[in-house]
């Protein structure tokens, strides 16, 4: 999906609605007025074969970056998040999202006081909160109807400084609207210098002396107009530059979706093979152990027999005829008699050695039991989990390709 935001912002009444009635192909969709009255963040957005129009909440749970607002900037904000579904396809609708924001009020010069409207969340710190998601902010600005207002223009500087510093993604353009309001291509000229000086004058930086006049081309609006003014319509810009963030976009995303995709398949199999690595030593480890634990346990087998044997005539008569003990006399005469012939003291030495060896191999075997349980390893059913996914992943990656290839 290549959907994000394309954001406007611009004084009151600057043709940020218009604009985007038009683009969208519904007149009637936000409201156009020349009131300073609009606090609204209308939100407008694609679904094929359904309209709705909603606010408040339904807004924030439909966007999901909307959520953290009402915290962040006051819970009067989410009563002015408002939002249209529409199925239009004219123009490059379908694939972006429309954000048009409240028109900026405020003094036209900072001597002249505070603003005229109030907004009952912080205004600024939204409009910069949003600008962090999208891709592409417009500023609109109506020279007819203070272009360089002090609200504007300090809105407009701190979106510059944020798209100069690198850390967010969006880029700020900014077009004269309403140009076929000049009477002349020459009047148009000296208003776009105006603004354009003033502009460089309030942000404290060299702006752009190319500053794009643009008017929403309506029969009504063409009627009688000057073919010259006609021609110095530059919103096809608009429209190309909006065409031009879909494509970057898109390519970002295939180009992400196979960068992520290939991380997870060569840390899944990494995974497998720590795994694999981490379970052979863990096995090895447990076969020596296991091997250490039967060595004891022959060697303490070894010692019962060889005491029951030389301590024969210390047992009852009951024990000794026994079938058992008869035939382990029998087997055990080969390397018993050795003890038979030894005294009680050597006797003695040769069990406690005996005994020292088979607590040295218990003490082995729990030792590198203990060692083996510390390394690391999936169970099963995270192994098969973890191939799954790396299969996923894929399957993931071939059916971008095949997306790839239709987008080419």
């Amino acid at each position: 999906e290549a959907i994000d935001p394309v954001r406007f912002i611009g004084n009151h009444s600057s043709g940020k609605s218009s604009f985007i009635n038009w683009y969208v192909g519904k007149e009637d969709l936000c409201k156009t007025s020349m009131a300073q009255q609009t606090k609204d963040y209308t939100f407008i957005t694609y679904e094929e074969n359904r309209e709705k129009e909603a606010s408040g909440e339904f807004t924030v749970r439909y966007f999901p970056y909307l959520k953290p607002m009402p915290e962040k900037f006051g819970e009067p904000i989410q009563k002015h998040l408002k939002m249209f579904i529409v199925n239009k396809e004219q123009n490059a609708f379908k694939f972006v999202d429309l954000i048009d924001s409240p028109g900026l009020v405020g003094a036209a010069r900072e001597s002249e006081g505070s603003d005229k409207v109030h907004y009952n969340f912080d205004i600024d710190g939204s409009i910069e909160y949003l600008a962090k998601h999208c891709d592409l902010v417009y500023v609109f600005l109506d020279p007819h109807g203070g272009a360089t207002q002090m609200r504007t223009m300090n809105v407009l500087k701190r979106l510059k400084k944020l798209e100069k510093s690198g850390n967010d993604t969006f880029a700020v353009e900014t077009f004269l609207t309403k140009i076929d309001q000049a009477k002349t291509s020459q009047d148009l000229k000296k208003l776009t210098a105006s603004v354009s000086v003033d502009m460089a004058k309030h942000i404290e930086q060299e702006f752009s002396h190319y500053l794009p006049g643009i008017f929403i081309p309506t029969p009504k609006r063409l009627e009688g107009l000057d073919e010259e003014l006609i021609n110095q319509n530059e919103i096809g810009q608009c429209t190309d530059l909006i065409i031009k963030a879909i494509k970057d976009k898109v390519s970002k995303n295939f180009n992400d979706l196979k960068q992520d995709s290939n991380k997870v398949i060569k840390r899944s199999k990494l995974i497998l093979t720590e795994n694999e690595v981490s379970t052979s030593k863990r096995d090895f480890r447990r076969n020596i152990s296991n091997v250490l634990y039967l060595s004891a346990f022959a060697i303490s087998i070894y010692i019962f027999i060889c005491i029951s044997l030389i301590m024969e005539s210390y047992l009852p008569s009951s024990v000794v005829e026994t079938a058992p003990y008869q035939v382990l006399s029998e087997l055990s005469n080969s390397f018993i008699s050795v003890y038979r012939e030894q005294s009680y003291t050597a006797n003695f030495k040769s069990i406690l050695s005996l005994l020292g060896t088979f607590f040295i191999l218990v003490f082995l075997g729990r030792m590198l039991r203990t060692r083996a349980s510390m390394y690391p390893y999936l169970s099963e059913e995270d192994v098969k989990y973890v191939k799954s996914l790396q299969l996923k992943m894929e399957k993931t990656l071939q059916r971008r390709d095949k997306l790839f290839d239709r987008y080419v």
